[in-house]
């Protein structure tokens, strides 16, 4: 009996030492993926309509965290029809042969505070470069509206060249028309079961 109990007992501790974070599921009313870039003097704010994500995440096992993020290209949406056809187009996006962009996390590492730094592969236009996103973890609580729900909160916020990536040629930078350096906002809300 007492070698049954044990050896369940070794289990149980084994299965407890190996379990992953929290897995959560994007809140995507509430989320988004924005950024802001240059015309000329002014600024243009778009986001990205349709995107999702797989988000394992608790601050107490910061080791087993981790992010993948996906972003459907052809949801771009500056609030101008013609102007996002263009950036759909194989000038900028093309969204045709690159329908999707994304953010694949290797390692999430405290930063302090409720900071955490996601290093991992950004790829758009399947072009990869290691990118590393600093989150800010904004905490957890009982969903109001939701009963039996757990709400969370991520957000980042960090600048690219979308030049690295293919996204245009250049030629509009040259210009003096468009900006080469891009400024992202993503914030997640996130809920997961009691």
């Amino acid at each position: 009996m007492k070698k049954v109990l044990f050896f369940l007992f070794s289990v149980f501790m084994l299965s407890y030492t190996q379990a992953g974070a929290a897995q959560w599921e994007l809140d995507p009313i509430h989320s988004g993926f924005f950024f802001d870039i240059k015309h000329i003097y002014s600024t243009v704010r778009g986001q990205f309509d349709v995107f999702s994500g797989d988000i394992f995440f608790d601050p107490d096992t910061p080791g087993k965290n981790r992010i993948y993020l996906e972003v459907q290209v052809g949801s771009i949406n500056t609030n101008n029809t013609k102007r996002d056809i263009h950036l759909r187009s194989d000038e900028f996006f093309d969204a045709g042969k690159y329908p999707v962009m994304t953010f694949q996390s290797s390692k999430i590492t405290p930063a302090g505070g409720n900071k955490y730094t996601a290093e991992g592969k950004l790829t758009i236009k399947n072009k990869s470069r290691d990118a590393q996103l600093e989150f800010f973890y904004w905490g957890e609580k009982v969903h109001a509206l939701m009963k039996g729900k757990i709400v969370a909160g991520l957000e980042t916020r960090t600048k690219i060249n979308r030049l690295d990536y293919g996204v245009g040629t250049g030629k509009f930078a040259q210009m003096g028309v468009v900006g080469q350096d891009v400024d992202i906002l993503i914030t997640l809300e996130m809920i997961r079961n009691q």
